[in-house]
């Protein structure tokens, strides 16, 4: 491998580093503040750790605002904190 190589593998390594912060600053926000997209409170999804998701997301029965889908916006909103 070249320098010259080199120096762009870990430039491409910083830029998505930063983008990763990016996303999970923005969820850490919607954790906080509800949903970017409908508003709706945001919930921890228990299977991966630090995996959120709004609470209008999901099929009638698992949706957690107990709303049925014709009743809910079509939000389908989930994020990562790296938590």
């Amino acid at each position: 491998m070249t320098l010259t190589e080199r120096r762009e593998r870990a430039a491409a390594r910083k830029a998505s580093s930063v983008r990763i912060e990016a996303v999970h600053t923005e969820t850490r926000h919607a954790v906080t503040h509800g949903c970017p997209q409908c508003g709706a409170p945001v919930y921890r999804n228990l299977a991966l750790t630090g995996w959120y998701q709004c609470g209008a997301y999901g099929a009638d029965g698992f949706a957690r605002d107990g709303r049925t889908v014709a009743q809910r916006p079509n939000c389908s909103w989930q994020g990562f904190t790296g938590e």
